[in-house]
């Protein structure tokens, strides 16, 4: 193997970094969601905020304000978050294949996650 002095690691390093990127990602979007609605920080607070996650530029974050504005949206940032974690607190990080298929498949309520 042409890597196989720096191990398997060297070739996940991207994707890993890739990954912690995307749950910065969600947890932006919940932060400055209730930052925003419930602790009613101001715009500049909330940029200087999502600045300090270092991985959005201005126009993203600008867009993602203006998501949060919106109730429907605002609202949607808080439901994504808190359903992401009773998945992950009964499947665990990466449900198997057999469990990811029953969530797309069939009916499931939150309390069924509990």
């Amino acid at each position: 193997m042409k890597f196989s002095r720096f191990g398997t690691d060297f070739l996940l390093l991207p994707l890993r970094m890739q990954y912690k990127a995307k749950r910065k990602q969600s947890l932006l979007w919940y932060n400055l969601a209730y930052h925003a609605l419930i602790d009613e920080w101001n715009e500049e607070t909330l940029i200087r905020y999502a600045n300090s996650y270092e991985i959005f530029n201005q126009k993203d974050i600008r867009n993602l304000l203006n998501l949060i504005s919106s109730p429907t949206y605002s609202t949607t940032a808080f439901s994504y978050k808190l359903g992401s974690n009773l998945i992950k607190n009964k499947y665990g990080e990466f449900p198997s294949i057999k469990n990811f298929r029953n969530l797309l498949v069939n009916p499931i309520l939150p309390s069924d996650l509990l």
